[in-house]
């Protein structure tokens, strides 16, 4: 008991920390161009109570990260409201308009950002001052000498854009980065059990992404740092 009110109180000064500094983070806005890459991801789902003849009745943990490339302590993640699948949906569906253009708008907008993600029909939304280019992480079937074969997905590809000035900008599309922690995530999550959409839920993903911010360096003096900034800003 007293280790998991030690494992707990720190996870809890974690995301107090965190959801604090999110609000300090800033993409691109340099001279150069930056590359950002955005992807969501699904981590567990649950079944909620409906009435007898409901077919959606699944809820789904799902996260929008969005990273820098070249800058762990950019990563912003925040918590998506997917709709209620049924019950043998593989997934709760891409992010939607609705949830990512606000954030676009309000991040990502005049900031000389290239955004790098999959197909999701979300991340096509026009943002002034924004590139973007995506990549498609599923197979596809094309006809090629009237007989149907399939193409492997291509998890990277080579993008030439230009630029509003009329400068060209080659790139390396993808998300292979953001990609890389979301694998951090899940690992850290097994052998867990929280409830899809609860707080202990939240408090383990914000945990990890501090974790990610200061990896490589020394997590006891950064701790100390983290906990002088929080009883500086308490009442």
């Amino acid at each position: 008991k007293t280790v998991e009110r030690i494992s707990v109180a720190l996870d809890e000064a974690r995301m107090e920390y965190v959801t604090s500094q999110e609000g300090h983070i800033q993409f691109g806005g340099a001279d150069q161009w930056a590359d950002v890459e955005a992807d969501e991801v699904d981590l567990a789902k649950s079944i909620v109570d409906k009435e007898v003849g409901q077919d959606r009745k699944v809820r789904w943990e799902q996260w929008c990260g969005v990273l820098q490339r070249g800058s762990r302590q950019s990563l912003f993640l925040f918590p998506l409201c997917p709709e209620l699948t049924k019950e043998r949906a593989p997934g709760p569906g891409p992010i939607r308009t609705i949830e990512w253009t606000p954030f676009a708008m309000k991040h990502l907008q005049n900031r000389r950002v290239v955004l790098h993600t999959d197909g999701a029909r979300a991340y096509k939304a026009h943002v002034p001052g924004m590139l973007h280019d995506h990549v498609v992480h599923m197979k596809k079937r094309v006809i090629v000498e009237g007989r149907a074969r399939w193409i492997k997905p291509f998890f990277t590809k080579r993008f030439d854009h230009v630029a509003p000035d009329g400068s060209r900008i080659a790139c390396i599309g993808g998300t292979q980065t953001i990609d890389r922690f979301w694998r951090t995530l899940r690992t850290s999550l097994v052998g867990r059990s929280c409830a899809v959409g609860s707080h202990a839920f939240a408090r383990r993903i914000r945990s990890c992404q501090w974790e990610y911010w200061y990896k490589g360096e020394d997590l006891w003096v950064k701790t100390g740092e983290m906990l002088q900034a929080l009883s500086a800003t308490s009442p």
